[in-house]
């Protein structure tokens, strides 16, 4: 449990604590606030009890131990949610870190890094994309051209990759192909491979 609760948020557990001492802080007053108003409405009475404080004192026990259990639940459960969303990606991570890199990997990198540079060395951004099939044929490649005046501001080198790729070929054999980028694509291009 100590592992998982560390993978909150310090500021999320401090807001879950404070949501819940504010509901606590406020069944005291409220409880206080009603006790006061009965010892005053009673007063000038010969009789005033205190059977009727002692059971305000007793009701405002009751709704913050209550307010404890609710604290204690909110935060198991912002410490449960919080652990099964990190194990996907942990696991994403390690099958990442596991998969090294080949040498056919390497070189279709450095050709997308080449087209990069000239992308870059012709006035453009430093991207490019290179698409790879199964049996390591290039498919598709392309540098940046997301630059006026002959190019076009969605004209990113992964979403033109992605297009000539789809245009070239069937779903089925882009689904075991490899998209090698200089750099971490954009939101927009993400949604196009996908």
């Amino acid at each position: 449990m100590v592992n998982e609760e560390e993978a909150v948020e310090p500021q999320t557990l401090q807001a879950i604590k404070v949501k819940h001492l504010k509901r606590a802080a406020w069944n005291t007053v409220v409880m206080g606030a009603a006790a006061l108003l009965f010892f005053l409405w009673n007063l000038g009475s010969n009789g005033t009890q205190i059977v009727p404080f002692l059971l305000h004192f007793f009701l405002a026990l009751v709704f913050n131990v209550g307010e404890y259990f609710s604290y204690r639940t909110a935060r198991t459960r912002a410490v449960s949610a919080m652990a099964e969303s990190a194990r996907p990606r942990e696991a994403g991570v390690q099958a990442a870190v596991a998969a090294d890199p080949t040498g056919a990997d390497l070189t279709f990198l450095h050709q997308t890094i080449d087209l990069a540079t000239d992308a870059k060395n012709s006035g453009r951004h430093p991207f490019a994309s290179t698409v790879v099939s199964a049996d390591g044929t290039v498919i598709a490649s392309a540098g940046n051209n997301s630059m006026p005046l002959e190019g076009g501001p969605t004209l990113h080198a992964v979403l033109s990759a992605a297009a000539e790729a789809a245009r070239k070929v069937s779903a089925e054999e882009l689904s075991t192909a490899t998209f090698y980028t200089s750099a971490e694509p954009c939101v927009m291009c993400i949604g196009a491979v996908y």
